[in-house]
């Protein structure tokens, strides 16, 4: 049986961006006013005097070779810095720390300036996200100047994990870059496929490894050449049919997902603010037994048992005093059911919670009240997540908005595109996740709903 697809290594230069298109050595058919390097000739003219382009061009091929020769294998021959300063030696110039360094700005300047996406590797990207793919950037060069390309092209969501040849140690095709992604992605090389326009890098690579892959060729160079690739295409839109995964189409309806405890009511932990009100025993052992509970595992009149309790409608009814909605939480649902679809999803239990909800009010407000009990599952597994959006399946990832008190749970949910805002409060167990949008208030959520940028972009 084949083995299923839950990984893709991406390479970035060539392959989702235009970075090399507007090189000396890769230029087709570019106006020379395009060409970074002759742009790089410009700017540094007041001190190369009088050699001509044609001279400058002819060193600065002879230090890449140079550099490249000597730093074999390693992100340092990628460096344009290096480059640039041996060009300037052939030159003649002496060393002069400060225009190095300014030309090596001005020519990554450039160079973004000019960086966009291939058609249609956005909407791939997306695919793979939809699809629950994770995803690693495997490329050769430094960490800082290709991060840099990726905030450019604002693809932070989609891309899981990064790995350059400067963290491996080593370009590709040494196996580490793939090695080193495949343990940061905890996925086996069947499990992986890697997509890039080099074949004597990218597809060697995975050749290398054993590791499916396609190989992109955006300028043609390849179409009459038989290679060792798994697939080959012109044109990145044909990713997902080459690797068979589900293209979706979704409405423009907005979901706003909603926990309960800690989010919506003034009690920020149910094991401390609401069962220990009333169960005298170790909150340790109430929350184990609590959790077992929600889940199913354990019947209702088990946990009252050995919470010590025999009579459950006075336990009902201790629950319901503990719980109290925060101030302006109706009105505020009110004016969100304007302009989105409002889900509440909960590990509340439904045998408590449904007549809870309704006694506050909130009931009538949500179009969906989903208790992870019913379900079998809780936050922050994945397949809650995936249960949600199987009840709306037109609506696109990216337009649902998590909004809880617990890290884990939105981590999950970013998994999934989705935008997390979290509701920070001294009792949440914090991991490490940065969200999209944090307040101490649940009532600020309107303003940030209105923003358009995230914290997780940090630009």
């Amino acid at each position: 049986m084949e083995t299923k697809l839950r990984g893709v290594l991406l390479d970035l230069d060539g392959t989702l961006a235009n970075t090399e298109d507007y090189q000396y050595l890769y230029a087709q058919n570019k106006p020379l006013e395009e060409i970074l390097e002759f742009k790089l000739y410009n700017y540094l003219s007041p001190i190369l005097k009088t050699i001509p382009w044609g001279e400058f061009i002819d060193y600065y091929i002879r230090a890449q070779k140079e550099v490249k020769g000597e730093l074999k294998g390693t992100a340092a021959s990628h460096s344009r810095y290096l480059y640039i300063q041996k060009t300037l030696e052939l030159c003649g110039v002496s060393f002069i720390p400060g225009i190095i360094q300014r030309g090596y700005d001005y020519y990554f300047d450039e160079m973004l300036r000019k960086t966009v996406l291939y058609p249609g590797v956005l909407d791939v990207l997306k695919v793979f996200k939809y699809n629950r793919l994770k995803t690693c950037m495997v490329t050769d060069f430094t960490a800082d100047v290709q991060l840099r390309k990726v905030r450019k092209l604002g693809i932070m969501r989609y891309i899981d994990y990064l790995v350059t040849s400067e963290e491996a140690g080593a370009d590709k095709p040494h196996p580490e870059q793939a090695l080193l992604a495949l343990r940061k992605l905890h996925l086996q090389q069947e499990e992986v496929v890697i997509i890039g326009n080099n074949p004597k890098t990218d597809i060697a690579l995975a050749e290398g490894i054993k590791m499916k892959s396609i190989l992109f060729d955006p300028r043609k160079l390849y179409q009459d050449k038989e290679g060792k690739e798994t697939f080959y295409t012109q044109n990145f839109t044909e990713v997902p049919k080459l690797l068979k995964l589900e293209t979706k189409k979704f409405s423009r309806k907005k979901l706003l997902v909603l926990d309960f405890v800690g989010t919506l009511t003034n009690e920020k932990d149910m094991i401390e603010e609401v069962l220990c009100t009333f169960i005298h025993k170790d909150p340790a052992y109430v929350a184990a037994e609590y959790q077992l509970f929600r889940r199913g595992l354990l019947e209702e009149a088990a946990f009252w048992y050995k919470m010590g309790i025999g009579d459950m409608k006075k336990a009902y009814r201790a629950i319901d005093a503990s719980i109290t909605i925060k101030k302006s939480v109706v009105s505020l649902l009110k004016r969100l059911q304007e302009e989105y679809t409002l889900v509440l999803l909960t590990d509340f239990p439904r045998h408590w919670g449904k007549q809870i909800i309704e006694n506050r009010g909130l009931g009538k407000l949500f179009n969906q009240v989903i208790f992870g009990g019913d379900t079998k599952f809780s936050k922050p597994d994945p397949d809650l997540y995936l249960y949600l959006l199987g009840l709306y399946p037109e609506v696109n990832p990216e337009n649902v908005t998590l909004v809880d008190d617990t890290p884990a749970a939105l981590a999950t949910g970013r998994d999934f595109l989705m935008t997390t805002i979290l509701i920070s409060n001294q009792k949440a167990t914090y991991s490490v996740f940065v969200p999209d949008h944090m307040t101490n208030d649940v009532l600020h959520i309107e303003s940030l709903l209105n923003k358009g940028e995230r914290l997780i972009d940090m630009r």
